[in-house]
């Protein structure tokens, strides 16, 4: 493929801050001499490795009105008008930018309106389609509405206006076979593990300390006295700290959590044994009304402390602490966590919520443990700090999974010089 026609296009209808994967797929093509066009709404900064690259270029989404506010019945009359505005502002940007894109990778989900714009697209313009499933948007729905009409109206779009992809990457095993058994997907299906990017890696005992300092100065000062002396020296009686991040959607089961919160309190004063803090990272919706649900259980033992952090500051953050949770119940039971695989990453364990694909990452008592109930978590917290020597033991099986460039360029870019028919794009 020549220069000229080395362009990708990378479709996320979210925020461009707020869809790791995606800004990894864009590094990776950054780093094969590709330019890339980065279709997304414009909310949180994004990342130095991206915005500081000439060959890259943010075409930001217009946001229309919220309609999940809007009392019945008149949400669902708004919303048929947000979805024409959506599809004709997005179509728009599609012939507007993408003048020698040879390639177009897209997020699903959403897939409404996105796929029938990319179908209808596909239609006047020649461009290789790859749809980079994290999930079904059907699932999705399903959590919200049941299996009403609009979940049924919903399965028939994807299902319909997959086909129109010239190949597919998929997160797990588990969600390429879905695709291809109920599917009905003919064409190439890569599995692309999602793996942790070079930023998150292991720090030494003195860059953790530092880290860890610095962090606690700056979002909570009052917890520094349970970490540090007055000579800024670790404690060695401190507590465990346990990271998570979330878009706080309905996904993650964070009524598993206000309940281990609870039970967790009550086992730490039996058994006399150092604080537990929770460090939760991330924006979204159900956000306050968790907060909410903690602050009535004044907590005195088991502290929760909520932070955003930047892209700079995040993969320091996590290497700096002690354990990784997660709370990711998938919809679909296809997808994985992709905090994982920063805590990965990092060097960290992680205690996750057990479903149908999470063994394809997580394997139990060897890069970390899985649970079903807040009963059984609680029982693995009070395991490690009874007995932390498990959480180094743990760390080695964490840090030996491959990281994101060698996975990357083994799967996908692999598949992308062997297919002639990208290169007769423009």
């Amino acid at each position: 493929m020549t220069a000229r026609n080395k362009k990708a296009m990378i479709i996320v209808y979210g925020d461009c801050g707020r869809s790791p994967r995606m800004c990894y797929h864009a590094r990776s093509f950054l780093e094969h001499s590709y330019s890339v066009d980065f279709v997304a709404f414009n909310e949180s900064d994004v990342p130095q490795y991206l915005s500081g690259n000439p060959n890259f270029r943010l075409i930001p989404v217009k946001k229309f009105l919220s309609v999940t506010n809007i009392t019945f019945p008149f949400n669902y009359i708004l919303m048929p008008f947000k979805l024409i505005l959506q599809f004709l502002h997005l179509l728009f940007l599609l012939f507007h930018f993408t003048n020698g894109t040879s390639l177009i990778l897209v997020q699903n989900p959403p897939s409404i309106p996105v796929l029938l714009v990319l179908a209808l697209f596909k239609c006047f313009v020649r461009t290789f389609l790859i749809i980079d499933w994290h999930n079904t948007g059907t699932s999705i729905l399903k959590l919200k509405f049941g299996n009403n009409v609009i979940v049924k109206l919903s399965d028939i779009y994807e299902r319909t206006l997959s086909k129109f992809a010239d190949a597919h990457l998929t997160v797990t095993k588990a969600m390429k076979k879905f695709l291809e058994s109920e599917y009905g997907i003919k064409n190439p299906i890569i599995v692309a593990y999602d793996r942790p990017p070079n930023l998150f890696k292991a720090l030494n005992e003195n860059e953790r300390n530092e880290t860890l300092f610095n962090f606690l100065s700056k979002h909570n000062n009052e917890l520094l006295s349970l970490f540090f002396n007055e000579d800024k020296y670790l404690l060695h009686e401190r507590p465990l700290l346990i990271i998570t991040s979330t878009s706080w959607t309905i996904d993650e089961r964070f009524d598993i959590l206000s309940k281990s919160l609870e039970l967790l309190e009550r086992r730490i004063d039996d058994l006399n044994s150092n604080p537990v803090v929770f460090l939760i990272t991330g924006k979204g919706p159900l956000k306050s009304y968790f907060l909410n649900q903690v602050n009535a259980l004044h907590l005195k033992r088991v502290h929760v402390l909520t932070a955003w952090l930047s892209f700079d500051e995040y993969p320091k953050v996590m290497a700096s602490c002690d354990l990784g949770l997660s709370l990711h119940e998938s919809s679909s039971g296809k997808d994985l966590p992709m905090k994982v695989l920063d805590m990965f990453g990092s060097g960290l364990p992680t205690c996750a919520l057990n479903f149908e694909a999470l063994n394809e990452l997580v394997k139990h008592d060897v890069n970390g443990l899985v649970f079903h109930t807040a009963e059984e978590f609680v029982d693995q917290v009070c395991h490690f700090l009874d007995t932390p020597a498990d959480l180094k033991r743990l760390a080695k099986g964490a840090k030996s999974i491959s990281d994101w460039k060698t996975n990357w360029d083994e799967n996908v870019f692999s598949f992308i010089q062997n297919v002639p028919k990208i290169a007769n794009y423009q």
